[in-house]
């Protein structure tokens, strides 16, 4: 990640039974969606106080720098997190959101195969740590580690 911008790490699915969803509509929807909503919410709520308290707070002696840089790093990895997981290819979040919303284009989505993680790993190394930074610097403002 230090050299790239980018990082792979390896997480298990949740499991979870479709039949006890009491809106079996969308219920897999909200479930898919509550994961990167629960990412950008973290990154908001810190970046925000980043934005507004974190200088203050280092210039008063109440914060140091190596802390507030694990804070934005906090505030980064969760931002790629919700940015790669609503990519909507199988088996990641994106594909269900996508399902649920558009069900013709799901089919198509699942004959992907192996080549649709290629694809989303492509976008990972290219598109997306662009696009991360760019949100990053919308809700911090500033940054020490880019």
């Amino acid at each position: 990640m230090a050299t790239s911008g980018i990082f792979i790490g390896w997480a298990k699915p949740v499991p979870y039974n479709p039949y006890n969803l009491s809106d079996r509509k969308y219920g897999s929807l909200k479930v898919a969606i509550s994961g990167p909503a629960a990412n950008l919410i973290i990154a908001t709520l810190i970046g925000l106080f980043l934005r507004f308290f974190a200088s203050t707070l280092l210039s008063a002696g109440f914060l140091s720098a190596p802390l507030i840089q694990l804070l934005e790093l906090i505030v980064y990895i969760n931002i790629v997190l919700a940015v790669f997981n609503l990519i909507p290819i199988p088996p990641l979040d994106g594909s269900k959101v996508l399902g649920d919303l558009f069900p013709k284009l799901y089919r198509p989505l699942m004959d992907l195969g192996f080549i649709g993680i290629i694809f989303a790993l492509f976008l990972a190394f290219l598109i997306i740590p662009p696009l991360s930074q760019t949100i990053f610097h919308l809700i911090v403002g500033f940054s020490s580690i880019f």
